[in-house]
């Protein structure tokens, strides 16, 4: 969904997208808005965008410039769709909030835009018959099992030693995989001398007398 701001404050969608009752995090608002108006540089100024929902509930977001924008001459916004937007279907009033404070002047500076209307559709009817804290409980359920397919995932690309090496002459020990050490290994500290009186790290049974 794509919102810009017209040289009149004014807010028009011009990439319109479906909204559905409680989608979460899955889309983002772009809004583009002109880098400056009456001679003011809007970079300078903090960007918010205030909407209320169906329930007649308002929200505020901050709004993060990007770094680049994709269209020139225009600040580039996103803001992630959340259950905030969507948690009840119908009719979202929104406008944006630009506000810039000029110390040395002793001026707050405040710009906003008109308002501007989206729907949050609710979902189709054969979902009627199913109670929503249900429908929560299936989607927390999907989660879940989604995590467990990741994780079962992550173990199955772990590399599983099928072998020890051991530096005599360091006493450094690591697991391997067919010849090639995995993770950091340990270090054996021989703090006495062999049995048999040769300290080379292997014990003769027939001299120590087992």
């Amino acid at each position: 969904m794509v919102i810009l701001m017209k040289p009149n404050k004014t807010l028009v969608l011009s990439k319109p997208s479906k909204l559905y009752q409680k989608e979460n995090a899955v889309d983002n608002i772009i809004i583009y808005v002109p880098e400056t108006y009456n001679g003011f540089d809007l970079k300078e100024f903090t960007a918010s965008m205030f909407y209320t929902n169906p329930a007649n509930e308002a929200y505020s977001d901050a709004l993060i410039a990007a770094e680049e924008s994709d269209k020139e001459g225009f600040i580039q916004y996103s803001l992630p769709v959340t259950t905030k937007i969507t948690t009840v279907p119908g009719v979202i009033s929104l406008y944006i909030s630009m506000v810039h404070a000029d110390l040395e002047a002793g001026k707050q500076y405040v710009l906003k835009t008109s308002n501007l209307d989206i729907t949050v559709e609710t979902w189709d009817d054969y979902f009627k018959y199913i109670s929503n804290d249900s429908l929560s409980a299936i989607d927390n359920k999907i989660a879940e099992l989604d995590s467990k397919i990741a994780e079962i995932k992550a173990i199955a690309q772990m590399e599983v030693p099928n072998d020890l090496s051991l530096d005599v002459d360091s006493g450094h020990l690591q697991l391997t995989v067919d010849g090639a050490g995995i993770g950091e290994g340990v270090n054996i500290v021989v703090t006495s001398p062999d049995p048999d009186g040769n300290d080379d790290g292997v014990i003769d049974l027939d001299i120590v007398g087992i």
